[in-house]
């Protein structure tokens, strides 16, 4: 495919993206078009079970 025809920042991958946190969130809204979360795994020190938040 002929560069000429994609628009600037549309040939950026995942591997040129920067190695922090916000340049991937930036980079993964823009692909899929919409929001993303970030989702933690954490652990209850009272039960010891998986709390996700």
């Amino acid at each position: 495919m002929s560069r000429a025809f994609v628009k600037e920042g549309d040939a950026d991958q995942l591997k040129d993206v920067a190695k922090n946190m916000a340049s991937l969130l930036f980079f993964l809204k823009r692909e899929n078009g919409g929001p993303v979360y970030e989702l933690h795994t954490r652990y209850s020190e009272n039960t010891g079970k998986k709390c996700m938040k």
